[in-house]
C-alpha cells in the first residue's frame, strides 16, 4: 500500500505526508486540514 502523499492546502506550498498505519489518507488529512486535498 503507498505510504507518501502529497498534500495541498491553500496558501502554502505542498507537501509529503507519510502513514504509518493502513489508513484512508483523504480520512486523514480531512482530520486535520479540512481544506486540504490530497494529490494523486
Amino acid at each position: 500500500m503507498k505510504r507518501c502523499w502529497k498534500v495541498v492546502l491553500p496558501g502554502r506550498p505542498a507537501f509529503t505526508m507519510i502513514l504509518m498505519e493502513d489508513c484512508d489518507p483523504v480520512e486523514v488529512v480531512k482530520s486535520i486540514w479540512p481544506e486540504g486535498r490530497i494529490e494523486q
